[in-house]
């Protein structure tokens, strides 16, 4: 009977511990807070489908990220001006965004949206994976497109934290020097992105 009872422990742990592996290499939320006049962070890049959400910290603030009062945004989103509030919104269109408090415009904020998957239909018979994710040190690529590729990896602001050409020769990326957390990973080749994923760095 004890036996049965570990083994059930032992199951929903693993069942537990792969629901939020995929969790986090799905859909994402990513916080932003609002205080200090400025948004924290106020750079974003993110993935199609993720979820930005905003916590008024202190005071009267809003986002407005309409296409209204930025054209060039592809879709708009914002809530109302105020205090102590949240507002969320799920960031389905690729582009790149830019939004601010419409009481300190000064205040602005800028996120980038990659697509999730593979980026043209061009590519859409072609195979392109790395493994393990998670990883901790060697991240493997495979891939069949004609041509050596690049692999950036970016965190969740932005910056490129590594680069590297690939080909098939040589198709490892060491991470190790990296610090943990969440990552999105873009491959292109002939400079266009053609597939783009989350990594979880160990």
């Amino acid at each position: 009977m004890k036996t049965k009872f570990t083994l059930l422990k032992l199951y929903l742990i693993i069942i537990i511990y792969f629901s939020i592996i995929y969790n986090a290499l799905s859909q994402t939320k990513y916080i932003v807070n609002v205080s200090n006049y400025s948004f924290s962070p106020s750079t974003l890049t993110i993935l199609a489908g993720d979820t930005v959400e905003w916590h008024n910290i202190s005071g009267n603030h809003n986002v407005n990220g309409t296409t209204g009062t930025f054209p060039s945004n592809p879709a708009s989103f914002g809530n109302l001006a105020g205090t102590g509030w949240t507002y969320s919104y799920v960031f389905n269109t690729v582009g790149s965004y830019e939004y601010q408090c419409n009481i300190h415009p000064s205040m602005k904020g800028y996120i980038t949206v990659n697509a999730a998957a593979i980026a043209s239909s061009v590519f859409e018979n072609k195979f392109l994976s790395f493994y393990p994710n998670p990883c901790s040190k060697i991240l493997n690529i495979n891939y069949n497109l004609h041509n050596n590729i690049a692999v950036k990896i970016y965190n969740i602001t932005g910056t490129l934290v590594l680069s590297k050409q690939i080909d098939l020769n040589d198709n490892t990326i060491d991470i190790e020097s990296i610090p943990m957390g969440l990552y999105i990973v873009q491959f292109l080749e002939d400079n266009k992105i053609v597939f783009s994923r989350k990594l979880i760095k160990e």
